[in-house]
């Protein structure tokens, strides 16, 4: 495969994506009467997130596998598309922590690919599962971070302090719940890599496939 076939696979998550934020565009704007500038700002950005690992390979000249790719797609869907345009967050009271979930597990595969790529290879297997699980903690709490940033900004309370505070349970439950949902998801990661092991590596060999550019 020629080095410009590989980028162009490499693209296809972004290609599909790109068409689906299109139809989400329309469908929304055809369903909302009253509709938020932010809400569309939030979909153009959820159009160019998968060319993040594109953009890497390009810029490191080596690849990044696919799967990781069509990964960080779905939780682009799930959360901007479902989440932000149908409003999943506001319709089902546990989306939230199901799409932190799946952003521990989806972390934890990226931070894996990386710790291995840069020579993480040589730590023991309790060394890995460490790192792996301290640095989805550290992107959860970056998660929070952000959110709050936004309440900040917005005042649109992502963290659901005041409806804390009306149901009489502490304002930093949603956030601790968070952060402990995401370590779930890594938890959950760390089941599929046992997985990997008993099966000899045909789990992650699907998962980070790829396509090597020629040299």
């Amino acid at each position: 495969m020629t080095k410009k076939r590989a980028l162009l696979y490499e693209l296809i998550p972004f290609f599909v994506n790109l068409v689906l934020c299109i139809a989400v565009v329309i469908a929304y704007t055809a369903l909302h009467q009253t509709r938020d500038v932010l809400d569309y700002l939030e979909l153009g950005i959820a159009a160019l997130i998968p060319l993040a690992c594109p953009a890497i390979s390009l810029l490191t000249k080596r690849p990044m596998p696919i799967g990781l790719n069509v990964l960080a797609t779905a939780l682009t869907a799930l959360s901007m598309y479902l989440g932000t345009a149908f409003d999943f967050y506001g319709k089902f009271s546990w989306w939230d922590l199901f799409l932190h979930g799946t952003f521990g597990f989806v972390c934890a595969a990226f931070v894996l690919h990386f710790l291995t790529r840069w020579g993480g290879s040589a730590l023991s297997p309790f060394g890995k599962v460490a790192i792996v699980l301290l640095f989805t903690l550290g992107c959860a709490a970056v998660w929070e971070v952000w959110e709050y940033i936004c309440n900040m900004l917005f005042h649109n309370d992502p963290q659901g302090v005041a409806a804390a505070i009306e149901k009489g349970i502490s304002p930093i439950a949603d956030t601790m719940e968070d952060i402990m949902i995401a370590a779930a998801g890594a938890a959950l990661f760390g089941g599929v890599a046992l997985i990997d092991r008993v099966t000899k590596g045909k789990v992650f060999r699907l998962l980070y496939k790829i396509t090597e550019y020629p040299q």
